[in-house]
């Protein structure tokens, strides 16, 4: 299976590196039940295009939160210390402990162990460490009661993170390791499809266990394996059994993940040039309410006094909320909502009134909106396709725009 692009991939497809060793396989075990592998170009960018799909997301305020408590960067701290490369493996499912491992690639193991040791020490676990294979092994315990304690133990070996749940299994891992084979790609599955056939999901997945139970029933299922390969403007996928295959994975992910960007793209649009017929609606009333002032300077003049929301004044309107006139405005006048970036220009002044304003809306990003929207004291909204605009524009550059249908 082979998925081509007219250019040189990016966004999302983007995300997945070049083909490259995939050293996390030494580490897996002889006989896994499952196996995923992949290795991402570059996962700071990764977590940066995911935020620009949604920069209001709750989870992205809890990271921030989360960062301030614990005076650590996401992205400098962790994810910049990571390769890219990453693989799970599973061996065992069972109710009692099932039997897994992870393997992260990481360029930096002593700076990612204080991290992961500030992140602990934070925590209520409790943590242990063990000389063993002239390596320290750490153990964590959840304080939990003893029948829902949650294990997990850690080591560094040759530019990875190898994770358990028992210092056995890492401890395995490492000596695999040590005489493995290493094959190259940008992503690799693996799966013995008699033993999942075998497992029992309960009840509610009865049929579902029914029939893999029906066509896992011969031994002659031979394992699967599916490699991926990303190239410059493709992605090729190439598995060893039909029966099981990743590219209706693909396909349907490239059928869908573009038209999912799209919409989010023309939400995103749509709450712009919503925002943007909330700035004119706000400059008509504060000239009303001011008329020595005329309109306003830029946002923040229209927005509350975060220090007293109840108290209004040519300063502060209080004609727009904080989640437009807030914390999201910089020192340059822009402020952010849904993926886009706001400002008002006052223009065209006679004795200290301002005659005239243009309103602008532009995307942080390609990936967020593919069009910026502007408008002026006659009401009009106007667009302009292309890239995110990087400085302010005039009311004859507004103009100069089509107008909105």
């Amino acid at each position: 299976m082979e998925l081509s692009f007219a250019s040189p991939r990016r966004g999302a497809p983007a995300w997945l590196a070049d083909p490259a060793t995939l050293g996390s396989l030494d580490f897996v075990s002889p006989k896994p039940l499952l196996v995923a592998s992949l290795l991402l170009a570059n996962p700071s960018q990764v977590f940066d295009e995911l935020k620009s799909f949604n920069p209001d997301s709750k989870t992205f305020g809890s990271i921030a939160a989360g960062e301030q408590a614990f005076g650590l960067s996401l992205k400098d701290d962790l994810l910049n210390l990571l390769t890219g490369e990453l693989t799970f493996e599973v061996d065992a499912v069972t109710p009692t402990q099932p039997v897994w491992r992870a393997f992260l690639g990481t360029n930096d193991a002593i700076r990612l162990r204080k991290t992961l040791s500030t992140l602990v020490a934070a925590t209520r676990f409790r943590s242990d460490s063990v000389e063993k294979l002239d390596l320290t092994f750490y153990s964590l315990e959840s304080p939990t009661d003893k029948e829902k304690t949650f294990k997990v133990t850690y080591a560094f070996s040759d530019g990875y993170l190898i994770i358990g749940p028992t210092m056995d299994a890492v401890a395995d891992s490492i000596q695999f390791h040590r005489a493995g084979h290493t094959p190259s790609s940008s992503a690799l599955f693996y799966e013995d499809p008699s033993y999942i056939a075998n497992l029992r999901f309960g009840s509610f997945l009865s049929q579902a266990s029914d029939s893999l139970n029906q066509a896992g029933a011969s031994e002659s299922v031979s394992p699967i394996a599916g490699h991926i390969y990303a190239e410059k403007s493709a992605i090729r996928e190439i598995s060893t059994n039909a029966t099981f295959d990743v590219a209706g994975v693909l396909v349907i992910a490239a059928i869908a993940v573009p038209n999912l960007l799209r919409s989010r793209m023309a939400a995103n649009e749509a709450s712009a040039v919503g925002t943007v017929r909330t700035l004119n609606t706000a400059q008509v009333t504060y000239g009303a309410a001011y008329p020595e002032k005329g309109f306003a300077h830029n946002i923040i003049t229209m927005g509350e006094d975060l220090k007293n929301p109840t108290a209004f004044s040519p300063e502060h309107a209080g004609l727009l909320d904080a989640s437009l006139a807030g914390s999201t405005c910089n020192a340059d006048g822009w402020c952010a909502k849904s993926g886009y970036r706001f400002r008002t220009d006052a223009h065209r002044y006679q004795r200290s009134v301002c005659y005239d304003y243009v309103a602008v809306a532009t995307p942080v990003s390609k990936e967020v909106g593919n069009r910026s929207f502007c408008s002026a004291s006659d009401g009009i909204i106007r667009f302009h396709a292309g890239d995110p605009l990087t400085a302010p524009i005039s009311i004859a550059d507004c103009k100069s725009w089509p107008a909105l249908q």
